[in-house]
């Protein structure tokens, strides 16, 4: 049996949007140092290995090591290596289970060098340039979308809107391409931020070095950072950075989405009716039979709100912080992954909503040529075709639409009436009254850049896949840094085992 709700649909609800808009009603959270068990092994395993190649572990002990540690791994992704509380935390659930299960000497050797300080952070900071790789990808394939359904809707005009009302002929590819052009700007910002995140704390140990000589290069590269991250303070006191600049890019990508989220919200309510949602993205009542709610669109605007407060928190919890470690930090731990865990299937679901749903052309063109959206139009023909200044064409076709009132639009007899008011002898004639009464070609006419003339939006697009094709090389370029760094550590593994 599935939701209550479903029989009033004609297909079987999407499990994505259903999971996305229950939240977390019925979903339990795992233990957030769970989710960094995969990135302190590969962190443990890069340490423990430049240990080697530095001399402080001999042949045995790493021998030891790295196959202890691939039994945890392989624990792990039999979801047989559980955290025990009693241990605190990630880091010494997976040293004591290498003391007790392998080799007490061994296992006790593992964290020469390094503290948890400098090791959360480096667990954080890989952790975090996953998710905005992941982000970006989602974000490419959305814009995808948001292209491919514009261009099927270069001529689809409708109405644009300012403070909710109609104020002039827009088309529908103009809206979406809106949208891309917003999320493109949100994939810097991933970009970006993934420059910052992506430089290498470990070797810090608490934030004032340490006496062994280790080599931070080797470590850099056999973890795919970037760059070493220099100063051994700032390694530790700007460990709430990375979460912030993460933080701040999904912040802006929400609000881009939830705008999209209530256009379309708008759009689809019974009196607008230009937008029907597939009956896989939409929810029920367990009341009203024939309820379609756009539940995934409402709750990606909480989602939105969510994202906000916890950015701010993360800036407030490092606002008071002494230079160094401070325990308050490991609470942006829990807002970013709360943040990451409620917004990273956004792009997801709003991509499968825009690419299923159907589009009302006739009425967005019925719209289109009601409550006098083409004023503005008419005003700039006046001022082009008999020389006025636009402000007296302005007000001759304020007093042509409060003579039109009744009709809902203007009318022929209206504007000539307008202008014999304003103490003009001029005519408008019956054809060039019908071309002005047609949204199509008056939005042909609005062909400079950026407008939304099916020409001008077609440019804008084209631009938009060159910026996209951009991203996607550097996506891969950045993907296949990473499996270098894992395959290089692979290879070491094999040569000394």
């Amino acid at each position: 049996m599935g939701v209550v709700w479903g029989h009033r649909l004609a297909g079987k609800p999407e499990e994505l949007a259903v999971m996305y808009s229950a939240g977390r009603d019925v979903k339990s959270i795992p233990m957030a140092d769970e989710i960094l068990i995969p990135y302190d092994i590969w962190n443990t395993t890069a340490h423990d290995i430049m240990l080697y190649k530095q001399g402080i572990l001999n042949r045995d002990d790493i021998k030891l090591i790295l196959s202890s540690l691939q039994k945890v791994k392989e624990l792990y992704e039999k979801g047989e290596f559980r955290l025990d509380p009693k241990k605190e935390d990630v880091h010494m659930n997976i040293e004591s289970y290498i003391i007790e299960n392998f080799d007490q000497e061994i296992g006790r050797k593992i964290h020469t060098g390094r503290s948890r300080n400098d090791q959360i952070v480096c667990d954080m900071r890989m952790f975090l340039r996953d998710k905005a790789l992941l982000m970006i990808s989602n974000l490419i394939e959305l814009i995808d979308v948001l292209l491919c359904v514009a261009e099927q809707h270069l001529e689809t005009v409708m109405p644009g809107f300012t403070h909710y009302q109609h104020a002039t002929i827009s088309t529908f590819a103009h809206l979406l391409v809106s949208y891309a052009q917003a999320l493109e700007r949100d994939i810097k910002r991933f970009e970006f931020a993934y420059s910052i995140i992506n430089i290498n704390p470990l070797g810090s140990a608490a934030g004032y070095g340490t006496s062994w000589k280790l080599d931070r290069e080797l470590t850099t590269r056999l973890l795919g950072f970037d760059s070493v991250q220099e100063n051994s303070i700032d390694c530790v006191s700007s460990r709430w950075e990375a979460e912030a600049e993460m933080a701040s890019a999904i912040s802006f990508m929400m609000n881009h989405l939830s705008i999209a989220c209530q256009d379309i919200i708008f759009m689809t309510t019974t009196e607008a009716n230009m937008i029907r949602l597939d009956d896989r993205f939409v929810g029920g009542s367990s009341i009203m039979p024939q309820k379609r709610n756009p539940a995934s669109l409402e709750v990606t605007r909480a989602k939105t709100a969510i994202a906000h407060g916890i950015t701010q928190a993360i800036f407030e919890i490092a606002k008071g912080s002494l230079s160094g470690y401070n325990r308050d930090s490991q609470y942006t731990k829990y807002l970013i992954f709360d943040l990451i865990s409620e917004c990273e299937l956004a792009p997801v679901v709003i991509r499968e909503i825009i690419k299923t749903m159907k589009v009302n052309k006739d009425v967005m063109r019925k719209l289109a040529t009601s409550g006098f959206l083409n004023a503005v139009d008419v005003a700039d023909y006046l001022t082009r075709k008999f020389n006025l200044p636009f402000r007296q064409a302005y007000h001759i076709v304020a007093d042509a639409v409060r003579l039109s009132d009744a009709e809902g639009e203007i009318t022929l007899s209206a504007i000539n009436k307008a202008l014999k008011e304003d103490g003009l002898d001029l005519l408008i004639s019956q054809a060039d009254f019908e071309d002005l009464s047609i949204p199509e070609k008056n939005v042909r006419l609005k062909d400079h850049i950026g407008g939304p003339a099916p020409s001008a939006v077609s440019k804008v697009i084209c631009n938009l896949r060159k910026e996209i094709n951009e991203h996607e090389n550097w996506l891969s370029a950045s993907y296949v840094r990473l499996n270098n760094a894992k395959e290089e550590i692979e290879a070491i593994k094999e040569e000394i085992m």
